[in-house]
């Protein structure tokens, strides 16, 4: 039996592979599930993206679900599949309430890992766990929520 050696980089390519399940996860009913669960957003329409990036960081501070800006290798997921992109969106253009082009960013400390997404100018959130490998798979355990925004989140306005 072969085993997978786990190196900084085939953790990073394997976190990138699970978030990337997002793409098919948007289309459907379980993303306007999660989204009023996690964001309590009412999701009439679901979105359509041109694409998903996912980032990982170059730092941060996982225990406190920081993830800096600088980007240490970055993907995008879309019908084609997941495959490195020279770089991110130019403009963060919106659908909706949504991003056309959403980011998922990572940034991990050995075991701790923070999660964070931006699906929209007023929708994200940051999530701190722990990755544990089991054979041949990496996951996540222990995953809390650091912080999220949504619209609920606005001052109504009189």
């Amino acid at each position: 039996m072969n085993r997978i050696v786990w190196t900084e980089t085939a953790v990073a390519l394997h976190l990138a592979r699970k978030l990337a399940l997002m793409w098919r996860v948007h289309r459907s009913q379980h993303f306007a599930e999660r989204m009023a669960r996690t964001y309590r957003l009412s999701v009439d329409a679901l979105p359509r993206f041109d694409g998903i990036y996912i980032a990982q960081a170059e730092y941060g501070d996982a225990a406190r679900g920081e993830i800096g800006s600088v980007l240490r290798r970055l993907w995008v997921v879309d019908d084609a599949g997941l495959r490195p992109a020279a770089d991110g969106p130019r403009d963060f253009a919106t659908r909706g309430l949504f991003y056309v082009a959403p980011v998922l960013k990572f940034f991990g400390e050995g075991d701790l890992v923070t999660l964070g997404e931006r699906w929209g100018p007023d929708i994200g959130g940051r999530w701190i766990g722990r990755v544990a490998v089991c054979v041949d798979r990496l996951h996540f355990i222990g995953l809390r929520t650091s912080w999220t925004r949504s619209p609920a989140d606005r001052p109504q306005r009189p």
